[in-house]
């Protein structure tokens, strides 16, 4: 005789219950990550000096932007090539 287990089911049920559960599952499918880049710091690092140029000095902030811009084409031209090195549609 099967003795309930701390949910209350034996095992038999717990195994037809589990069976029953996971009829209509699939397995998994396999997801595409971006490789790593440093986009995001130089950007990061160009909103700084952009912004500590407001207070500072304009220089600052021309240097800020020029990093912002660079960082963001950058970051769209490695997602770019890697998307059409990758075979996706």
């Amino acid at each position: 005789m099967d003795t309930p287990n701390i949910h209350g089911m034996n095992d038999s049920e717990h195994t037809n219950r589990a069976a029953a559960e996971s009829e209509g599952w699939s397995k998994p499918q396999g997801m595409h990550i971006p490789e790593p880049t440093y986009m995001p710091l130089v950007m990061a690092l160009g909103v700084m000096c952009l912004l500590w140029g407001i207070v500072t000095t304009p220089l600052l902030s021309l240097v800020g932007a020029l990093l912002f811009v660079v960082a963001i084409s950058g970051w769209i031209g490695e997602l770019r090539h890697e998307h059409r090195h990758s075979g996706a549609k």
